[in-house]
């Protein structure tokens, strides 16, 4: 059996290493996303200028680039709640070992 010092110690590293991760995806995520819609107006202003046929690829992969990064800062954040719930003073509020995490 774990004792409670080793789940207190896992918990406080869930805890951080989830909100570390969640803010700096965060950062990356308004950066890109900024740069992504401006890449979108500047195409759709400049009719004069010939469309490059795989720029509609590129976009696709930006697109899904951007979802990928949405969906792990997500993750990071219930990093950080699954910590919060592990390190819990009360032993039945902690998550079961068979008990999947409710996302």
């Amino acid at each position: 059996m774990v004792d409670n010092y080793s789940i207190q110690r896992i918990a406080m590293d869930f805890r951080r290493t989830g909100w570390i991760s969640f803010w700096v995806q965060i950062v990356l995520a308004v950066v890109s996303s900024f740069i992504v819609i401006f890449a979108v107006f500047s195409n759709s202003f400049g009719s004069e200028t010939v469309q490059n046929p795989g720029s509609d690829f590129g976009f696709f992969f930006a697109v899904a680039g951007l979802l990928a990064l949405y969906i792990s800062t997500f993750w990071a954040f219930r990093y950080s709640r699954f910590g919060r719930q592990l390190g819990a003073a009360d032993p039945r509020a902690r998550p079961s070992r068979g008990m999947p995490c409710s996302w």
